[in-house]
Order: C-alpha cells, then sequence, then structure tokens
C-alpha cells in the first residue's frame, strides 16, 4: 500500500509556504556516517534552502540569507564549508517531502547536531548551544521569509540521538526529556511564528553495540542490556504522546561502522522521516507498525501488531539469519534460560512464537530488535541490532545513486513489551 498525504499541513497546502525542518541529535545528526561505494558527490533538493552558514549555521551573521540546499560527500571525516562531517538527512528528507506534499512548498533545513553530547546537554538551557541557536534560526527566519512571499512555519523537529544517553544508563529520564525537548520546542517556536499546527518531535532508534559485551563477538545481549534504555524510551514516549512524538523509524537495517551509520542509510532515514512527517496527524498518528498486546499459553507467545500498510513479512536484506528472526523472550529467569525456537507470522498483523520450553519465571516480556549480530573481522564496533519484521508500505525511494529501486518498507519498531 502506498502511503497518501494526509498529514498536519493539508489544509495549509495551497498557496506558498516555506516549511522549516530543524534536525538535532549527535554525530550520526551532523553527518558523521562513513562514505559507502557509489555515493561520492554532490546531493541537491531542488525546493530546499538552508541558510547562507551552511547545514548548520549556529547563529550570527551565518544567518544572513537563505541559499539553495546542496551537501557534500566529505571522505575526509573533517568539518566542511557546510559546517558538518559528511552527507546528513536534509536533501533527501526534503526531496521526498516534495514528492509527498501537494502545493507550492519550499523547505528549509538547519542542523545543530553535536557529536558525543546527551539530551541533559542538547535540551533548552542544557551546556551546548544547540537549542538556543535553533530558536534563533527560527527567529531569523520568520522574518526572512517575509522576502520570499511565503508564508513561514515549522514543520518538524528531527532528532538522531541516544547514543550517549544509552552508554550511561539514563533510559528512564530520557523519556521525560523527549516529552521536554518537544514542549520547549512547541512553546518557543510557536510564539516567535504565531502557527497553530504544533511542533512535532520526529525520532529514530539508533541501532547501537552492547556497552556491556563490546568485543566479545558473542552475539548475546546482557539481560539488563544498556541498549534497551534510550531505543525503548524513544518506543514507549511516542505511545504516551503520539500526536507530538513520531517514532519515524528505527536504525537496525543499517550497515554501522563505529557507532555510525553509512551515508546510504542516511539518504534512506531522511526519506523514512519525510514519510512520516507528511503523513503524520493528531488524528492519523505515523506508527506504520506497532505491537499492541503479547499473550502467553503454555510454549506459544503471540504478539498482535497494528499496522498500517500490511500485511507483515519478513524481509532478509538485514536478516538476524535465525528462527527467531530477532525476537527474544525474556523473564526473571533472564535471556538463555529459554530460547525462541520458531517465530512464524500466523495473520495479517500477527507473530506467534514458540518457546523451548514452557517459561517459569516471572515478569516476561517479549523483546525484538536487541539481538546482536557478532562484529565483522574483529571489529568490536562494527555491528548493530537486528531484526526481520516490515510492513508492506510500497512507496518507492527517490534515491538514484543505489543502482535499484528501493521500497520504504517500514521496519518494526526495537521494543520490549510485557507479555500477559
Amino acid at each position: 500500500m502506498t502511503p497518501t498525504f494526509f498529514g498536519n499541513n493539508k489544509n495549509r497546502a495551497s498557496g506558498s509556504n516555506l516549511y522549516h525542518i530543524l534536525v538535532a541529535g549527535q554525530s550520526n545528526a551532523e553527518g558523521g556516517g562513513e562514505v559507502g561505494a557509489g555515493l561520492i558527490g554532490t546531493y541537491t533538493a531542488a525546493n530546499g534552502y538552508k541558510f547562507s552558514g551552511g547545514m548548520k549555521p549556529d547563529e550570527g551573521t551565518h544567518l544572513a540569507s537563505f541559499v539553495p540546499l546542496s551537501e557534500e560527500i566529505n571522505s575526509t571525516g573533517s568539518y566542511d564549508a557546510n559546517r558538518v562531517q559528511n552527507i546528513t538527512v536534509g536533501s533527501a528528507m526534503v526531496n521526498m517531502l516534495s514528492h509527498l506534499m501537494a502545493g507550492d512548498n519550499k523547505f528549509l533545513v538547519s542542523n545543530e547536531g553535536y557529536s558525543g553530547l546527551g539530551m541533559s546537554q542538547i535540551t533548552k538551557g542544557g551546556g551546548c548551544p544547540a537549542y538556543a541557536n535553533h530558536i534563533a534560526q527560527v527567529t531569523v527566519a520568520n522574518s526572512l521569509a517575509v522576502a520570499t512571499g511565503r508564508r513561514y512555519s515549522v514543520l518538524a523537529v528531527v532528532l538522531e540521538h541516544g547514543e550517549f544517553d544509552d552508554s550511561i544508563q539514563a533510559g528512564v529520564a530520557y523519556r521525560t526529556w523527549l516529552r521536554t525537548i518537544q514542549q520547549d520546542y512547541n512553546t518557543d517556536i510557536c510564539a516567535i511564528t504565531g502557527q497553530t499546527t504544533p511542533v512535532r518531535l520526529f525520532v529514530s532508534q539508533p541501532a547501537i553495540p552492547d556497552w556491556n559485551h563490546l568485543g566479545t563477538g558473542t552475539g548475546q545481549i546482557d539481560p539488563i542490556l544498556l541498549n534497551a534504555q534510550t531505543v525503548q524510551a524513544m518506543f514507549l514516549a511516542a505511545g504516551d504522546y503520539p500526536a507530538d512524538i513520531v517514532l519515524a523509524t528505527s536504525m537496525y537495517p543499517a550497515y554501522y561502522v563505529q557507532p555510525h551509520c553509512c551515508d546510504a542509510w542516511q539518504k534512506l532515514a531522511a526519506e523514512y522521516f519525510a514519510n512520516a512527517i507528511a503523513n503524520h496527524s493528531a488524528v492519523n498518528p505515523w506508527a506504520p507498525i506497532r505491537p499492541t498486546s503479547a499473550h502467553l499459553s503454555g510454549t506459544s507467545i503471540v504478539v498482535n501488531f497494528s499496522v498500517l500498510y500490511g500485511p507483515l513479512v519478513w524481509d532478509k536484506t538485514c536478516s538476524v539469519g535465525s528462527v527467531a528472526h530477532g525476537f527474544e523472550y525474556q523473564d526473571s529467569n533472564l535471556l538463555t534460560t529459554n530460547l525462541v525456537t520458531a517465530a512464524t507470522i500466523t495473520s495479517p498483523t500477527q507473530v506467534t512464537l514458540t518457546l523451548a520450553s514452557a517459561p517459569t519465571g516471572t515478569s516476561p516480556v517479549v523483546r525484538y530488535g536487541f539481538g546482536l549480530l557478532p562484529p565483522a573481522a574483529g571489529n568490536q564496533w562494527d555491528c548493530s541490532p537486528r531484526g526481520d519484521l516490515f510492513d508492506s508500505c510500497t512507496l518507492q525511494s527517490l534515491l538514484t545513486d543505489m543502482g535499484r529501486s528501493i521500497p520504504l518498507i517500514n521496519p518494526c519498531p526495537m521494543f520490549v513489551l510485557p507479555i500477559t
């Protein structure tokens, strides 16, 4: 099924609009990814702008004017003329938004990604200038937009983040921080622009190494896995506030080298963000796949899902190479005592798991997407959680440098769900 545009901007689709997208996060947000084969070049967006100071303009004189949006692949990893390290989600996101959203629209992208900083630092009043710079950019853009003859508003805040807070076990606080940063952006931005459409937060779950067992190559997750914390916080926050916090995609299908995804996935992630932004509304929250319940009977666990673009399918592009397809069972006896011996799609919105034996522990949960592939060639970072469960979305990628047409099937989010 191909998405149709029913999102929060439908009522503003006529006329000339200038939509501003703010990008925040850590090193992946500012283009810290690795250069992929066949991806060298300049990437542009015909309907896109950036500030004259580059993709990451900071503030002051770097905000003098709007210029056409373009990005360069930078194989050195050093900061380039755009003031970022490499390709970001900017250009590909604008191109897909132009494809999905009706009307005469232009898009401004400004990036305030900062490598290695936690949420407490990038939120309002934190030690990093990211938030204050974004608000300064909105203030200037709101004035500059008058000269373009277009109606200006902030369309979304895109967040590529979570690795640092995962490493310090800040998952509980992270769930609250997500709501706080969304509310602060919404309050401060609407006071400047006068817009009535809320400023939503669109997040991606990072696929990061098991900080407890780096270098072991075992592929086994610790039962108190640290990276279950921030990605689970994103999953829960999107359920807590579905109108305002949107889990746009999960990064586990990406190929990681060190804690960074490659350039190819940055551009694909950009299109996933665009699809979520264009199709989300308070009435129809964007959640293409979301587990709703898990029930245990004997050695069987039935996991039910809400699926926007059914049916559910196994996709082997990022295969875990196991019969469990990325699912795990856990209870008070921990992970290793009862393995998932089979995972079967038993209806368009249902997966049934088979356990090795009837569970005896308490507090049972089903987990998805946390199982690690062993590191390649001995590189402890060269791995990320994996899972095979996707929907059947038929929207095609607009990328022309991938060598093939790629459907933007949505990966099931990484999650931990209590079993009843």
